[in-house]
């Protein structure tokens, strides 16, 4: 609790708002101040997005500094770099004694460990499911009440999407872009006749229809039912489009990634079908999972030799933006 003396450990408490919950702020604010007193409160998003209009009221009530940071290029986390380079001007300048993070994102683990190494006291706070490498580098991680105990794997499946992008929730549009059929039986399962009470007078059990070919029935051959069309086949462009659609995969990698990034696909898939359901590649037009994710242009797939079955591989995933941060471009 003590920074020295006898004084309260001072906290720079700096929110990731594109990868936080505004419900939550309260109850961050309320287990830093178990530890010491949050001198320095700063929430870092762009502020001209719709997106992040429900932080305002939040922003008021709890003297939370709004850091303006524009979204220069699609794909690219501006509001990360500039968390990471206020953390670093904060440590240099010793203004804290200790830092809390507010983010599930993975991103933030290097600055974990750096602040650590440096002898600050470094708190986490995000959802359940926060990457293990990030809530390792922690002194201490919280996870927030507003993101546990959804009533429902779709109710859990909208936490992760608005916690990681805030979009509305993906299940609804994935659920519109589903043609009926996908859930409806094709042959009803007609119910089984009753038995007779006993001492009712029995009655002879229904004979099955004996199936005629049409040209002898009719005298004609009947044309059959058309099959449904396929669904079209979408673009790159219309995928990265779809926010629902990037939330989910970015979720789903986030929550299984390592410390460079790098997630197995088959955990990745694993993920979206336990958490939504209802979700299908050809939905997209695509007939594989892998096929799906590497059409939105937005990944880099690595394979790697599998040890226990040579004839298989392994697959990894990442976000291409992090590929590029690696190259140093």
């Amino acid at each position: 609790m003590s920074g020295g003396h006898g004084v309260p450990r001072r906290f720079a408490v700096l929110i990731d708002a594109d990868n936080a919950r505004a419900p939550s702020i309260e109850e961050v604010l309320e287990h830093v101040g178990r530890h010491g007193t949050a001198v320095i409160r700063r929430a870092y998003g762009d502020w001209t997005s719709n997106r992040l209009s429900g932080w305002k009221s939040v922003l008021n009530a709890n003297a939370i500094l709004p850091v303006q940071q524009f979204a220069y290029t699609a794909g690219k986390n501006a509001t990360d770099m500039a968390l990471v380079i206020d953390a670093m001007d904060l440590l240099h300048a010793k203004q804290a004694d200790g830092f809390c993070i507010v983010s599930s994102d993975s991103d933030f683990t290097r600055l974990a460990t750096r602040l650590r190494e440096s002898g600050m006291m470094v708190l986490g706070c995000g959802d359940e499911w926060a990457p293990k490498a990030f809530t390792a580098a922690c002194d201490e991680f919280v996870p927030l009440k507003g993101t546990r105990g959804a009533s429902s794997q779709n109710g859990h499946a909208r936490n992760l999407s608005r916690a990681v992008n805030g979009i509305e929730p993906y299940a609804a549009i994935v659920r519109t872009a589903t043609h009926e059929d996908l859930f409806t039986p094709r042959h009803p399962v007609k119910p089984a006749p009753k038995l007779a009470a006993a001492g009712a007078p029995s009655q002879p059990l229904p004979q099955p229809t004996r199936m005629r070919s049409p040209k002898r029935a009719t005298g004609r051959v009947t044309t059959p039912r058309p099959a449904p069309a396929p669904l079209q086949r979408k673009s790159s462009e219309e995928l990265q489009a779809d926010g629902e659609l990037t939330g989910l995969l970015q979720a789903a990698i986030l929550s299984q990634s390592d410390v460079d990034g790098w997630a197995e696909l088959g955990s990745v898939a694993a993920f979206v079908r336990t958490h939504l359901p209802e979700f299908r590649p050809k939905n997209y037009g695509y007939a594989q999972f892998q096929g799906l994710v590497e059409a939105t242009g937005m990944f880099v797939l690595r394979e790697q030799p599998n040890e226990r079955s040579p004839k298989n591989v392994r697959k990894f995933i990442r976000p291409r933006e992090a590929e590029r941060d690696e190259l140093g471009y």
